[in-house]
């Protein structure tokens, strides 16, 4: 999970900065791609991490939770990004430049996090039964 997140972090700042810099769109895309490979390696993990901390009695409750934790966190980031867009459009300012930084601070927050779960220094072969 910290790896996932840290790539996610990495990727986002760079995609951040190549909007803000104005670069060649394919250093943009090869943020995207170092984000997207943060999203493989860490969201699978958070369902596995949720059902090693479950009990069989308690798996289909924190699925479900897990689930609407998600969609309701990516609303709220949209909702969020959007009133940081508008405002940044009514200062005068790129709001784009705005949104990064927040997507860059809510992926460092997801940093802080998955350091908190202990599942970041794991192997594949120590979470097989």
């Amino acid at each position: 999970m910290r790896w996932g997140c840290t790539l996610l972090l990495l990727g986002t700042a760079g995609l951040a900065l190549a909007v803000r810099a104005h670069v060649h769109p394919a250093l943009a895309m090869a943020a995207y791609v170092v984000a997207g490979a943060g999203m493989g390696l860490g969201y699978p993990r958070t369902g596995v991490a949720m059902l090693a901390a479950s009990t069989d009695g308690d798996r289909g409750f924190n699925s479900s939770a897990l689930s609407i934790a998600d969609s309701l966190g990516g609303a709220l980031a949209l909702s969020l990004a959007g009133v940081v867009f508008a405002l940044g459009q009514d200062a005068g300012v790129d709001p784009f430049t705005g949104v990064y930084v927040l997507a860059v601070a809510l992926a460092a927050l997801a940093v802080v996090t998955a350091a908190r779960t202990g599942h970041g220094s794991r192997t594949a072969s120590s979470t097989s039964p």
